[in-house]
This record gives structure tokens, C-alpha cells and sequence, in this order.
């Protein structure tokens, strides 16, 4: 795997990747994921089926268009995705849920840990 990146080498695991600017996402994914589960390490990672971006922009997703970056986005594909994501995070990472954005203000400095975008799957 040295050399590849994230969406070569794990595109047919299911999970979306959008590399960001500055750190890795394995650096990212190592720091949010909990390193006490059973699984292997990139079993554990890259076992969601959503799409999940690090430092991804926030101001796109938000009725105002501005703001800062989300150390994490996920954006889960249904709700077993989000719990099975969830249930391997670290306890200690911050999670927010976003919605549809519209009663939110994201600081210009970003949010810390993972933002959860709960898409058409959770409207039901």
C-alpha cells in the first residue's frame, strides 16, 4: 500500500475519500478512531460506506456561506453506516451533527473532530 492514497487503495472498500490540504487522512483517521477495538487498523478505518472527508469546507453546507473547516466530514449512507462509525470512534473525539445547516454559524476557525451530515437517508 505505500504510495497509493486513500482513494486507490481502498475505492472498492465503499468509502469515499476527498483528500484535504493539510494533514493526511490517514494522520486524521488515526487520531479519531479508537485504537481499542479488535480490528485490524485499516479494517477499523475504512469500514464505513459513506463519504468521508478531512478538513473539508463547511461554508458550502450552511444557509449563511461562511465559516470554517470540519476536521472530518462524514456523511453516512444509512443509519447502520453511522452507528458502526460511530461505535469505533474514540470516546474523547468532539462529534456534531449537521442537518440542513440553516440555524448554524461555524466559526472561521473550524470544528474540532468529526462533523456527522445527516443527508436524505435520515429524513424518513
Amino acid at each position: 500500500m505505500s504510495g497509493a492514497t486513500p482513494n486507490t487503495a481502498h475505492a472498492e472498500e465503499g468509502l469515499s475519500f476527498v483528500e484535504g490540504p493539510s494533514r493526511s487522512t490517514r494522520e486524521v483517521l488515526r487520531d479519531a478512531i479508537s485504537t481499542s477495538s479488535m480490528a485490524p487498523q485499516d479494517e477499523r478505518v475504512y469500514s464505513a460506506k459513506g463519504k468521508l472527508t478531512p478538513n473539508a469546507p463547511l461554508s458550502p453546507l450552511v444557509w449563511f456561506k461562511s465559516g470554517g473547516t470540519a476536521e472530518l466530514l462524514f456523511e453516512p449512507k444509512d443509519v447502520a453506516d453511522l452507528q458502526a462509525f460511530l461505535c469505533d470512534l474514540d470516546p474523547k473525539t468532539p462529534v456534531m451533527a449537521l442537518g440542513l445547516g440553516s440555524n448554524l454559524i461555524v466559526r472561521d476557525g473550524g470544528v474540532a473532530g468529526v462533523v456527522v451530515r445527516l443527508g436524505k437517508a435520515f429524513a424518513k
